[in-house]
């Protein structure tokens, strides 16, 4: 009677001590797993940032090639006027052109950055 009580316990400290190796394994591969998706999340942080100063150095170039595109239909139609016959002093279109260039060109960046905003 008393050797199959203390296989009996015996068991019972076996199961407790399979149990808590098992916890242990379960939390060590929650740990790992854990670790793994907050590399994942820094990887993915970076690239957000990345890709974020990208779109800005596009938004910037795109406003730079958008201004020298109205410039040049600018000087296009001066010199198409001078074909005409029309006499255009070059500093006085400037002075006129300069300021409708600009608030085109602040039209855009407005624009751009109100659709970035939304």
């Amino acid at each position: 009677m008393h050797y199959c009580a203390a296989i009996h316990q015996r068991q019972q400290r076996l199961a407790e001590g399979a149990a808590r190796l098992n916890d242990l394994l379960r939390t060590r591969a929650q740990v790992e797993i854990e670790e793994q998706n907050s590399s994942i999340l820094h990887s993915l942080n970076e690239r957000a940032s990345i890709q974020l100063k990208i779109q800005k150095a596009v938004e910037g170039l795109s406003i730079i090639v958008i201004s020298y595109y109205i410039f040049s239909l600018f000087k296009l139609g001066l010199e198409s006027l001078g074909a005409l016959g029309v006499d255009v002093q070059p500093h006085l279109a400037a002075v006129v052109l300069a300021p409708l260039g600009g608030l085109i060109i602040g039209l855009l960046a407005w624009r751009i950055w109100r659709v970035k905003r939304h």
